[in-house]
């Protein structure tokens, strides 16, 4: 019998998770609920699973391993909060929530509960970012200074969020798991142009620098990866699915095609693996609240 998770929220994103969960027969999405019942009625038809009116519908579908919550950025704290006080394990997309105070609350909240409580940093799943980290794992070099471009034109309705919830904080996350450490901000810039929002920063850590880039203005889509070493650097790209192996100094370029599960499918199973109590390793809340910490620094002194 497959697991049964719930999910709120039908939107684009929503939607995404419950039609890739169903074709990937991973789970079996159980229940839906959005405050449009339109939209939960239409997704929950095409995968053959229902619809609820309230959250408290939950607690009536038998066997619910836990719930995905893929809401709007403003109110997933909310809708968050109400899930673990139901005593449901929860996969909270990102960013978790719009503020630094409502992590540590739901944080906080989820160790009262005695509940599983994972934020969705699908990147770290990513098969790029998973050969990377298990390369730096089994090399004796490790990153002086890491380099990360996040580009691509957002669409119409994203663009009212920040661009450091919306996009940035998947790289600031990235950069803690790739170098296994905090970071502390030393410059940055908010850009704002007529199309959207960018971001520039640099950061310090323990034996170098990093550089994000993320803006929403790009027509072209880039997602990359550079990381110096002591004696190479690797360079690699999410969206064509490569890592480049390269010395500092003479010959010696290799480049391996990267082949792997799908990260979201990688993301939920991490999350069911854990809601049974399995030994995998996920994000946690409080790797959420290290993210916004930093995102919490740059807008109090921008």
């Amino acid at each position: 019998m497959k697991p049964r998770l719930g999910l709120v929220g039908a939107g684009r994103w929503g939607s995404t998770i419950a039609e890739r969960v169903y074709s990937g027969g991973i789970a079996e999405i159980a229940a839906i609920y959005d405050k449009d019942t339109n939209r939960s009625r239409s997704l929950a038809s095409r995968i053959g699973s229902i619809a609820i009116d309230d959250l408290r519908g939950f607690e009536k579908v038998k066997d619910l391993l836990g719930i995905i919550v893929a809401t709007s950025i403003e109110s997933l704290a909310q809708v968050a909060m109400q899930i673990i006080e139901l005593g449901f394990n929860v996969l909270i997309e990102k960013p978790v929530a719009d503020s630094l105070e409502k992590v540590r609350a739901i944080r906080h909240m989820a160790d009262r509960k005695g509940v599983i409580a994972v934020p969705g940093f699908i990147v770290r799943f990513d098969p790029v970012s998973v050969w990377i980290r298990n390369y730096l794992a089994s090399s004796r070099e490790s990153i002086e200074d890491l380099y990360l471009f996040r580009f691509s034109r957002r669409p119409p309705q994203a663009r009212s969020s920040s661009i450091l919830l919306d996009l940035a904080i998947h790289d600031i996350d990235l950069a803690r798991y790739l170098l296994a450490e905090d970071f502390k901000p030393v410059s940055w810039k908010i850009h704002r142009v007529d199309i959207d929002q960018g971001l520039t920063m640099y950061a310090k850590h323990s034996r170098g620098y990093i550089y994000i880039g993320v803006d929403g203005v790009s027509s072209q889509k880039i997602r990359k990866v550079i990381a110096v070493l002591s004696r190479s650097y690797i360079e690699g790209d999410y969206i064509d699915q490569y890592v480049a192996l390269k010395p500092r100094s003479g010959d010696g370029y290799k480049r391996v095609e990267i082949r792997g599960p799908e990260a979201l499918l990688s993301e939920i199973s991490a999350f069911i693996d854990k809601c049974m109590g399995k030994n995998v390793e996920t994000p946690t809340l409080l790797d959420a609240e290290k993210a916004h910490e930093i995102i919490n620094h740059i807008l109090s002194n921008s």
